[in-house]
């Protein structure tokens, strides 16, 4: 973490505290300030729950087969299984703090994110689970068992408490390994998509780096100012863009059709997690994969493109970016040629063709 920090750009390094997205369901925090005892400042907090296990998006006989999602309980036991985890290795045990349980977030910290409406649907789906069958579907990716709200609650709840572990001093930064996900979940979890790319929750229920960002924000208000979000994934974090986008108050419009009318509906949005300022103390920066998966699928846009089809680099581009001069050539794909080679080998063909009838002659 010390290497990754000091390469951060000044701009990162005006927050007090950064969050780090890990494809979507494992989060790190590094606090921007030296806390805790010295012996402490060098271990590194792992916090998750067993709750997180429970969530299950296919039967455990699916789990070794190739119709198992790519999201699924197999992601935790990579790290955390007693003998087999990775964060169990004699290497990294010295230098980590575990703490293998912890609590649910609380509901208000949740709707500091998202909408009630959302979080009630969620999680009557998974209530109606109860008893009457093992998944449920809330689009063509996103499976919920009757575990699956709680889950999403204690996932939320670790990368919160690692907020208070970190500031407390009882470690120096943090790293939740936790399932559901949550970057593609916005504040009405849904995210539709602008450009013609899915509409999926992409496997994410709560959005666990916001509500901890803004957790951050409110509990300990008096040392956290300003927050950074970075998302490091091939997807991009969709979700977490909204809810910083909510930050700011706007409105959303949608034209209305029919046989008898047409117009617009306009609804006001707005999340704030401190105040009005909030605009000004969050940042969110997502480091995903954008185009076409292979060379010559521009066509498909964005159907050939990572989930979910957003993205694009947004302005305002820094001034430092270079710029191409009129007449000046840009740089060229492999075996693309320029003006001046097409100029030559044209007139080596026209020489060609002069010698060929001159010998004719």
């Amino acid at each position: 973490t010390d290497g990754w920090t000091r390469q951060v750009p000044d701009l990162l390094l005006r927050a007090r505290a950064i969050l780090t997205d890990l494809d979507g369901d494992t989060v790190g925090l590094q606090l921007m300030e030296e806390v805790g005892t010295e012996e402490d400042s060098g271990r590194t907090g792992i916090l998750s729950s067993p709750e997180c296990s429970r969530h299950l998006t296919c039967s455990p006989a699916d789990l070794l087969t190739a119709s198992a999602p790519p999201e699924n309980t197999r992601r935790l036991e990579v790290l955390l299984h007693p003998e087999r985890g990775v964060l169990r290795s004699q290497e990294l045990l010295p230098r980590l703090w575990m703490q293998p349980s912890t609590q649910p977030a609380a509901l208000a910290d949740v709707l500091r994110v998202h909408e009630w409406s959302y979080v009630r649907r969620v999680q009557a789906r998974c209530e109606q689970l109860q008893g009457a069958g093992p998944l449920a579907f809330l689009d063509g990716d996103t499976a919920v068992c009757e575990h699956s709200f709680d889950a999403a609650l204690h996932a939320a709840g670790a990368v919160c408490e690692a907020v208070d572990r970190v500031l407390d001093g009882s470690v120096r930064n943090a790293f939740c390994p936790v399932r559901p996900p949550g970057h593609h979940a916005g504040p009405r979890g849904v995210v539709r998509a602008s450009e013609g790319g899915p509409d999926s929750h992409g496997f994410c229920l709560l959005n666990n780096i916001s509500i901890a960002a803004a957790y951050a924000m409110n509990r300990h208000r008096d040392r956290v100012k300003k927050v950074a979000i970075v998302d490091f994934d091939v997807h991009h974090g969709n979700g977490t863009e909204e809810t910083v986008r909510w930050l700011r108050p706007s409105l959303e419009t949608a034209p209305v059709v029919s046989d008898l009318c047409f117009g617009q509906l306009s609804a006001p949005f707005y999340k704030p997690w401190l105040g009005r300022d909030d605009p000004d103390n969050v940042m969110f920066v997502s480091v995903h994969g954008y185009g076409p998966r292979e060379r010559g699928l521009e066509h498909l846009m964005p159907l050939a493109a990572f989930y979910p089809g957003t993205g694009k680099t947004q302005l305002p581009v820094p001034d430092t970016v270079p710029t191409q001069k009129e007449g000046e050539e840009g740089p060229r794909e492999e075996g693309v040629k320029g003006p001046e080679e097409d100029k030559e080998e044209k007139e080596e063909e026209e020489m060609e063709e002069e010698e060929e009838e001159e010998e004719e002659d």
